[in-house]
């Protein structure tokens, strides 16, 4: 089972994630460094989260998050950091009902 944090950006999800794995000793994983990473390996180029959506636009980052979202199947026993837009999609929603909790 793994709990999922959702919130606004810079409410906290990243820091109380990282302190609630470590209180349930869990894995800790934040859905906003995998989509930097991800862009960095498949484009070979270092962008934040803001300089993707800006330079390539909503799509092309809601489409790399939901890429993320989905690789998270395998994980189990995780805090999972996400961000509000997450929940824009409905199948984001769903795949992150089916793998945890959502707080």
């Amino acid at each position: 089972m793994n709990i999922i944090l959702c919130g606004m950006p810079c409410s906290g999800k990243t820091e109380v994630g990282k302190k609630l794995a470590e209180k349930v000793k869990c894995s800790f994983v934040d859905i906003d460094d995998l989509i930097v990473e991800a862009f960095a390996k498949r484009y070979d180029e270092t962008k934040s989260n803001r300089e993707i959506f800006i330079e390539r636009g909503e799509p092309f980052f809601r489409s790399l998050e939901k890429e993320q979202i989905t690789s998270l199947s395998a994980k189990d026993e995780y805090v999972i950091a996400t961000g509000g837009g997450r929940f824009l999609d409905l199948d984001n929603v769903n795949h992150l009902r089916s793998i945890g909790v959502i707080v």
